[in-house]
This record gives C-alpha cells, sequence and structure tokens, in this order.
C-alpha cells in the first residue's frame, strides 16, 4: 500500500490541481492528456504550456474558487480539465458556459475571429451524467443533424469521463474483452484513473507495475507524495473538501426545508401554489445559506413577491453556480 494518508485522494480539489498545474507539473499533465486523447482516438500532443499554475495562495480564504486546469499544447489549442465530485443543478449547461468563455476568451477587442483556436474542455465527474450512455469516456463535437458524419467545426471538443462503479467496470471489463488482459494492463488511461480512483488500494507492487506501464505517472506519484507529506497543503485540502461537503449539506437543507414547506401549503391551498411556495422557500434557504452577509429583509419581501416558477428556477441555479450577488440581484431588482 502506497504510505500516506488514503483520506487525501489525488481527486481531492487541492490535491489534483497540485499534481498536474504546479511547477514541473508538465511531465503529468502531458501524458495524462495524451492518454484521454489517444483513448478517444485523437492525434497526441508533443507539448504543453500551463497557463495557470498552481498557488496556495488562491485557495486560502476561498472554498469557493473556480478549480480547472488551463493549458495550450504546441498547436496552440488550449485546453480546460477540471474534476468534479458533486453534481450540481444545470451542469451540462455550467459545461457549455465555461467552453464558451474559454473559446471566446482567446480573442481580445478589436481582433479577428480567425485567430480563435480550437478549445478542448475534459470534465471528470465522480457521479453519472448520462444514463442513456454505457460508455465511461464520450465526447461531443457539432455535427449535422441530418449527416452526423458531418462536424461543423473541429474548434469545439468537450470529453466527459464519468469516474463511476458501474461506468469503469463496463470500461475495464469491455477493453480486456476486446484487446486482452495483458494489453489492459498496459492501457495508459486506465492507469491513470486507476491511480487517480484507486491508489490506496493498490500494493507497492500493483503501483510498481502502472508506473512501469503508463508515462508520467512516476511524476505524479511523486507530486502525491510531496502534497500530502506538505502540512499546509494538507490543511486546505482538508478544508476544501469539508466546505464542498458543507455546502452540499446545506444545499440538501434548502431542498428538503422547501419541499416540506411546499407539501404543507400544498394540502392547504392546492397543489399548483404548494409548489411555487415550495419553490421560493428553497431560494430563499439557499440565498440566506450562501449569501448570509448580504441577504436582508428586502429581498425576502423581493422574492416573495415573485410569481413565475422559472424566474426561481433561474435564480436557484445561478446561486447554485456562484453567481456574484450583485449581479443575483437583477433577477428581484426589476
Amino acid at each position: 500500500m502506497l504510505e500516506y494518508d488514503f483520506e487525501l485522494l489525488p481527486t481531492n480539489d487541492v490535491i489534483f490541481q497540485y499534481i498536474f498545474s504546479s511547477e514541473n507539473s508538465e511531465k503529468c499533465l502531458l501524458p495524462f492528456l495524451n492518454a484521454i486523447l489517444q483513448d478517444a482516438g485523437r492525434e497526441r500532443i508533443t507539448s504543453v504550456r500551463i497557463r495557470n499554475p498552481f498557488s496556495l495562495q488562491k485557495f486560502r480564504g476561498d472554498k469557493k474558487v473556480v478549480l480547472d486546469i488551463c493549458a495550450t499544447d504546441e498547436k496552440d489549442r488550449t485546453f480546460d480539465i477540471e474534476i468534479q465530485t458533486y453534481a450540481e443543478t444545470a451542469f451540462i449547461n455550467r459545461m457549455l458556459y465555461y467552453w464558451s468563455r474559454m473559446y471566446s476568451g482567446q480573442l481580445a477587442s478589436g481582433e479577428d475571429y480567425h485567430r480563435l483556436r480550437p478549445a478542448i474542455s475534459i470534465v471528470l465527474t465522480r457521479f453519472q451524467l448520462f444514463r442513456e450512455l454505457e460508455e465511461m469516456h464520450n465526447v461531443f463535437n457539432i455535427t449535422a443533424e441530418k449527416d452526423p458524419n458531418f462536424v461543423l467545426t473541429r474548434d469545439f471538443q468537450l470529453h466527459t469521463l464519468e469516474l463511476t462503479a458501474s461506468k469503469w467496470a463496463h470500461f475495464l471489463k469491455k477493453y480486456e474483452k476486446e484487446h486482452g488482459a495483458d494489453a489492459l494492463e498496459k492501457h495508459s488511461l486506465r492507469n491513470w484513473l486507476d491511480f487517480l480512483l484507486h491508489c490506496h488500494e493498490r500494493t507497492e507492487a500493483e503501483m510498481e507495475n502502472m508506473v512501469l506501464n503508463t508515462e508520467g505517472l512516476d511524476a505524479a506519484v511523486e507530486k502525491l507524495h510531496s502534497a500530502v507529506s506538505d502540512t499546509e497543503m494538507r490543511e486546505l485540502a482538508f478544508a476544501y473538501e469539508k466546505s464542498a461537503r458543507d455546502e452540499r449539506a446545506r444545499l440538501s437543507f434548502a431542498r428538503q426545508q422547501g419541499i416540506e414547506q411546499g407539501i404543507g401549503i400544498g394540502i392547504e391551498q392546492g397543489i399548483e401554489q404548494g409548489e411555487l411556495r415550495a419553490k421560493r422557500e428553497s431560494v430563499l434557504a439557499l440565498l440566506k445559506a450562501f449569501y448570509p452577509l448580504y441577504f436582508t429583509g428586502l429581498e425576502v419581501s423581493a422574492l416573495s413577491q415573485i410569481e413565475d416558477p422559472a424566474r426561481l428556477d433561474r435564480i436557484f441555479e445561478s446561486a447554485l453556480a456562484g453567481m456574484p450577488f450583485e449581479e443575483l440581484k437583477r433577477f428581484w431588482e426589476k
């Protein structure tokens, strides 16, 4: 077994960032990206430059900072890599929104559109995104509806890797059946993901075998040991993990409170009004939990006047996505 505190896995936000975007992390990031691209039948890249290097400073005092890894390759294509532990409302919309920001963010004011280069999003999730798809790794492009073989542009590419137990098992079983156990043992993406998900369960011999068969994994293991041996980084990693759990608990409480109150109102005033009240109470509870310094009686009064369920949904989803409070206020100050 690896000798480190197994509570801090490479999938922890802080640890993941450190492994793939700190000093000299290119030796980890490049082969990891190539493992993903090759699994999808895409060409390898030969170099990568990290555009947002890891810094402990950005984690201090802000447990809601957006965590992703941004890099460019030798063809000036942009890659954005992130790992998500918990499902969020409108997560698909969120992925598209961040891709669009990455793509449009390449241009400064007045620059020509021909300067735009492909933008590739890679999203790893610990939850199921697509019940209809059995594959763990899926790639999305923009194609013609009547002829899916026609790709509108190669500038858009979105990879999702659903790291759930069922899809992981399907991935292993299918690859071994098609290529054999020896090939699976040397499959780069399999070994990278096994490291991220299960390194705390692997014996020293198993880890040595994975490292031997996987380019860059030795550097990642060293990074992991370095991260969990650093007191400040351990504290921040645990704090960030706790903050994420607390936020999920607050959200769960807000939803449950809204449902319970809505059910009560529904019995007395009718199902339709009960559902509206449930939405309103969920929004109020969420805003009070997420913006305690800004949410006053004025906001309560304004929100209590909203009768449009769709508008309440937009407020809820925007707050959940971390929209600044001053921007959020436009929903009820119209």
